[in-house]
């Protein structure tokens, strides 16, 4: 990422490009592999038809079974479809622009379109996300831009841009008068369900080791009393649930510290945010980063919701239940108030995918 005071520019993950470019070579060269013995026959047939015979030197090439020379053209090509997928993100001066390799790109004025995060998950096996941004103009269209090998940051740091810049574009009249009405306003709170929230998680909690401990032990009474044979198919579910049972005390650790971090209120008054009896002077927070709403969980275990507040004393971390337990419309609320309290310096709220 690139940034000015008028520009920010983002650009995908040199890593995350690698790891694509290598993945699109495999895919090619397997499938080239796959057709290659195919394509041999068919120059050979068709030399054979112009010259009415086959000499020894296309009998060879046929009967060749190296596959080296596939390599060749699979990176060729797989560098090709990686390189032509990448695009590049510049958020200024009201307008968000994204470009391909090739061409000018699209323009997309922030007065016209609104934009939002969106991540898609592979499949109920392979649970990577493709991340997407979602453009939705005044008519309702609905476009959703791939952006392959943007990694968790910066796609965090481009949603939370075009949130800033949307910001900015409020008059600053209205601004002003938001802010000075949050500065000598009336206090205003906002209660975090917790005890509704620890219930849950330990609802969730109870259910997630029961079924660990009962599927792991089912499969151990069906082995032992010779209902199914211990074959690579049952060997590989007693490992799997086997890594559950004991991940279950990590888990359990994991939700108690989770839950002593989870904060019953948070109140506004003047130039203070409060959470519980701890207060925060607006002035001196550096950054508060929330776990964006949208963030998704690539495995079974929940994503939970965080919010950093970051000062030159400390970093402060919180936790707010998770998709489970909390919500999203109740957190969503939440961190547009908090929000609200930035009107004038919105880069200071960031949402991160983690």
């Amino acid at each position: 990422m690139e940034t000015n005071t008028d520009r920010k520019i983002y650009r995908v993950d040199v890593g995350r490009f690698v790891f694509g470019f290598a993945v699109r070579t495999a895919v090619v060269f397997v499938v080239l592999w796959f057709f290659e013995r195919p394509i041999r026959l068919w120059i050979y047939r068709l030399y054979a038809n112009l010259h009415a015979y086959a000499n020894d030197s296309i009998l060879k090439f046929v009967s060749n079974e190296s596959t080296s020379v596939l390599l060749i053209p699979a990176v060729v090509a797989g560098f090709l479809w990686a390189f032509f997928c990448v695009k590049t993100v510049i958020v200024e001066r009201g307008e968000v622009r994204i470009k391909r390799m090739i061409g000018h790109g699209r323009i997309f004025p922030l007065t016209d379109y609104t934009f939002d995060s969106y991540i898609k998950l592979g499949s109920r096996i392979f649970k990577w996300g493709k991340r997407y941004l979602k453009i939705e103009d005044h008519d309702d269209s609905v476009k959703k831009i791939y952006l392959p090998f943007f990694g968790t940051g910066t796609y965090s740091a481009l949603v939370s841009a075009i949130r800033a810049e949307d910001t900015e574009l409020i008059p600053q009249e209205i601004r002003s008068e938001i802010a000075y009405e949050n500065l000598v306003g009336e206090d205003s709170y906002y209660l975090v369900p917790k005890a509704k929230i620890l219930r849950a998680e330990r609802k969730r909690f109870g259910i997630f080791a029961a079924l660990c401990i009962g599927g792991f032990a089912l499969l151990i009474v069906l082995v032992i009393s010779g209902a199914v044979q211990l074959g690579w198919y049952y060997m590989m579910l007693l490992i799997v649930f086997g890594i559950m049972v004991l991940s279950i005390p990590v888990e359990l650790f994991r939700m108690l510290a989770n839950m002593r971090r989870c904060p019953e209120r948070f109140k506004k008054s003047g130039n203070f945010l409060f959470v519980d009896e701890k207060g925060f002077s607006l002035v001196r927070i550096e950054q508060i980063t929330f776990t964006d709403a949208k963030a998704v969980s690539y495995s079974i275990y929940p994503k939970y919701r965080y919010m950093r507040i970051k000062t030159e004393d400390g970093i402060y971390k919180y936790c707010l239940g998770s998709a489970f337990s909390m919500p999203y419309q109740n957190y969503v609320n939440l961190c547009r108030g908090i929000e609200e309290l930035f009107i004038n310096d919105a880069m200071k709220i960031v949402y991160m995918q983690k």
